[in-house]
């Protein structure tokens, strides 16, 4: 983990009072762009980079955050926007760092809870948008599948050259997945589409129902012309004991 907290490109600074702020670490690994390619940290900063909380654009949910950092190249104290799915292990810790108490200076919390409580909130924040659904083809959602020891709730024949597939992401971890054949949109039609689901499967993990919320919520805001009433119960039915 990359958590540096020295840069002798400046000056020595008088010694500040040390502050309690609040601190993440980006992400070793993220899904980058349309078809979900993994790559390590984030465009400015490596993986497990130490990032203090300077301000939140809370109009949004809080989704992106302004933070300082060791970036990159060259190794030098930047200040910027990132999305808050890109940092993780929010924490309030005492900082003594003299080049970061002085950016901080009117950002820090004024004390320990304050820092406590807006770690634990941003923490909240970065698992609710860590969620990703991703295109992906009908062998790739099956074989993603098997190699997470899924339970498949659903499996039937399908025809992978018209089938497509989408895998719900939780960072870069593949926790559901399912092959369909949907409807083109047609607003004019007296009833709900059909949507036809021929694999359906799920990584049985202690965030089970957040994993079912998060991929109800995808799909729904994806296929709103179509009836998934089915669908969804089908992914709540309790696995056989």
């Amino acid at each position: 983990m990359v958590d540096e907290q020295t840069d002798d490109a400046f000056p020595p600074l008088e010694q500040p009072q040390p502050r309690w702020c609040v601190v993440g670490n980006v992400v070793a690994e993220r899904l980058h762009g349309e078809h979900g390619e993994q790559r390590p940290g984030s465009k400015l900063f490596k993986g497990g980079t130490r990032v203090y909380f300077q301000s939140a654009w809370w109009g949004v949910g809080g989704e992106a955050v302004t933070v300082l950092g060791l970036g990159r190249r060259p190794r030098r104290w930047i200040t910027t926007t990132l999305r808050t799915s890109l940092i993780e292990n929010w924490r309030a810790t005492l900082v003594y760092t003299p080049r970061v108490l002085q950016e901080l200076e009117a950002d820090a919390p004024d004390d320990e809870d304050e820092a406590r409580d807006l770690a634990v909130r941003m923490n909240r924040i970065s698992a609710a948008s860590n969620w990703r659904l991703v295109p992906r083809t009908a062998p790739e959602c099956r074989q993603a599948a098997l190699a997470s020891a899924a339970r498949i709730l659903t499996s039937t024949s399908g025809d992978d050259e018209q089938d497509q597939a989408f895998i719900l992401y939780r960072g870069v971890e593949a926790v559901a997945g399912l092959v369909y054949r949907a409807a083109p949109a047609d607003m004019n039609a007296p009833h709900a589409a059909l949507f036809t689901c021929s694999h359906l499967w799920l990584r049985p993990i202690a965030e089970l129902d957040e994993v079912i919320s998060a991929l109800s919520a995808e799909l729904r805001s994806r296929f709103y012309w179509h009836d998934l009433g089915a669908l969804l119960e089908r992914m709540r039915t309790p696995a056989p004991s």
